[in-house]
């Protein structure tokens, strides 16, 4: 299995860049349609412990996370260390995966407010054809998984065509349009209110953090929601 999709209970939810600012020290193979890219498969953190399981086996999450992370700030940022974040904050759930929760705490980290959404026409696209990357999670066929995936959307062109790295599937790059992308199961999303040049969104404020660097201490605001989670790789 590769990744950790939060399937809810509520009736309200399914079943189930330019170049950017913070290249940091990456590799030039880290590189992919104007932002960082990150595989959960790449040696350099594939065995590295994601909770009970591996960021190889389930860590699509905080990967994802990482590459957005390190597109539109000034750090540089890899999966192990948002791996251990989320495992220190209560992001991981133990045999199931990445909590819904985590992208919003994981981004306070480094000054990013992350919107969530499940309305992709007339929030999320927009969004991301303002180079504002996103999170998006989904169960069904790629770019996702029949167990549920999470990929980090890049931005998206004027015709609707969003761009993907994909941390867990070596055929890259992938574009694909927003109609495809609810066709493959898109269940969830998650917005940065930062650019892939560093800049806020008109109207954002900058998210109140005292520190860039990861912590291990676990807050009192790590306690899991209440949902269920899965991560069995279809």
């Amino acid at each position: 299995n590769i990744g950790g999709v939060q399937n809810s209970k509520s009736d309200k939810q399914v079943n189930h860049k330019g170049i950017g600012v913070g290249f940091g020290n990456v590799k030039d193979s880290d590189k992919q349609n104007g932002a960082v890219y990150f595989q959960q498969f790449d040696e350099r953190w594939a065995s590295h412990p994601y909770g009970s399981s591996t960021v190889q086996r389930s860590g699509c999450g905080p990967t994802s996370m990482a590459m957005l992370i390190d597109s539109v700030t000034n750090n540089s940022v890899t999966p192990d260390e948002t791996a251990d974040w989320s495992t220190n904050n209560g992001g991981y759930i133990s045999g199931a995966g990445t909590s819904w929760d985590y992208f919003a705490k994981q981004g306070k980290v480094y000054g990013i407010n992350m919107e969530e959404t499940t309305d992709y026409d007339g929030t999320l696209l927009p969004a991301l054809q303002d180079n504002r990357p996103a999170i998006l999670s989904g169960q069904g066929s790629r770019p996702f998984s029949s167990g549920g995936h999470l990929v980090f959307a890049v931005n998206a062109d004027k015709d609707g065509n969003v761009r993907i790295n994909n941390p867990g599937y070596r055929d890259q790059p992938l574009t694909v349009s927003m109609t495809d992308l609810k066709n493959a199961g898109m269940m969830h999303a998650w917005i940065s209110d930062k650019k892939l040049d560093g800049s806020k969104a008109s109207g954002s404020s900058d998210s109140n953090s005292s520190s860039h660097i990861l912590s291990s201490n676990k807050s009192a605001e790590s306690k899991p929601s209440l949902y269920e989670f899965f991560s069995t790789l279809g």
